[in-house]
């Protein structure tokens, strides 16, 4: 009798692990550098490796706000999130903060099963150019990068960002509002094809302010979503239907004859890799160049 109920008890105890490695985690950690972020973990077997998504919030807003807009198509996909604080105010300073995201990403490697062939970037406003400047300068950490705002030209010209022609990431551009609204996006889409990168862009609502429109979630996990490995049977289960996911299709983007004229440029001038912008290519400065030039 005492053995049946030992039996019956190691029984319970596992039922009840199983279950606590099952559910969801959603909670605030630090690294050991004290790099404060929030990760969410979508329920599953915790001895299957995850893909993982590493977002930059946007300017002026906090890893709350990136995982409130993320977590429940990062759910449903079944990928972890992870959600990094910037140590300004609210922006990003590029290349400073790159080894801090890359120390995030082995912190959550220490507690959690991460799949190394599918984690990828994203970034809003500043925490775009963050985000290009992972895919591109670590991409062996970093698979590609999703960007919604942000300056390929900045992390290039400003932030010393070189090129590997032998590793070249998955990119997708997220536009505000389409093209001629978005000179940022327009000239990065061009760069990078120019450079042999699997580029993709789509656009969004232009909103108001800077924080990113609810239609960038769907976008960036139905991009992440065709990026390596399919999903696992556990995932195919839990997943909702196809068409309660997706967004209206990408629309086949290309770019005008001044965006090919200035790729061009660039991609002719010595030492292209390190970005020489063409005399009459230059244009404002991105916003947050002033704030981040004060505070390297």
């Amino acid at each position: 009798m005492t053995c049946v109920r030992y039996a019956l008890c190691v029984l319970a105890a596992g039922a009840c692990l199983g279950l606590m490695a099952r559910s969801a985690v959603a909670e605030e950690r630090s690294t050991t550098g004290g790099t404060r972020y929030r990760l969410f973990v979508p329920p599953g077997d915790p001895s299957t490796a995850r893909p993982l998504a590493l977002v930059f919030h946007a300017d002026r807003e906090g890893p709350e706000a990136a995982e409130a807009l993320l977590a429940p198509q990062a759910r449903e996909r079944g990928w972890i999130l992870v959600c990094p604080a910037s140590k300004g105010r609210g922006y990003w300073t590029v290349p400073g903060e790159a080894a801090a995201a890359l120390e995030v990403l082995d912190h959550v490697d220490r507690s959690f099963n991460v799949d190394y062939s599918r984690v990828y970037a994203a970034g809003f406003g500043s925490g775009g150019t963050l985000a290009y400047w992972l895919a591109i300068a670590h991409a062996e950490r970093v698979k590609g990068a999703a960007a919604l705002g942000g300056s390929l030209r900045w992390a290039e010209s400003r932030g010393g960002l070189r090129h590997d022609p032998a590793r070249r990431a998955q990119v997708l551009i997220l536009s505000r509002g389409g093209r001629q609204d978005d000179p940022d996006a327009a000239a990065a889409f061009s760069r990078l094809a120019t450079l042999g990168y699997a580029v993709e862009r789509a656009d969004v609502p232009a909103g108001n302010g800077p924080a990113p429109p609810p239609e960038a979630a769907a976008l960036i996990f139905e991009w992440l979503s065709r990026r390596g490995a399919p999903r696992g049977p556990e995932e195919e289960e839990n997943a909702p239907a196809k068409k309660d996911l997706l967004p209206p299709p990408m629309k086949k983007w290309t770019p005008s004859e001044t965006e090919i004229e200035f790729a061009g440029a660039v991609s002719a001038a010595p030492g292209a890799d390190a970005f020489s912008p063409a005399p009459d290519a230059g244009g404002p400065a991105p916003k947050n160049v002033e704030f981040l030039e004060n505070h390297e």
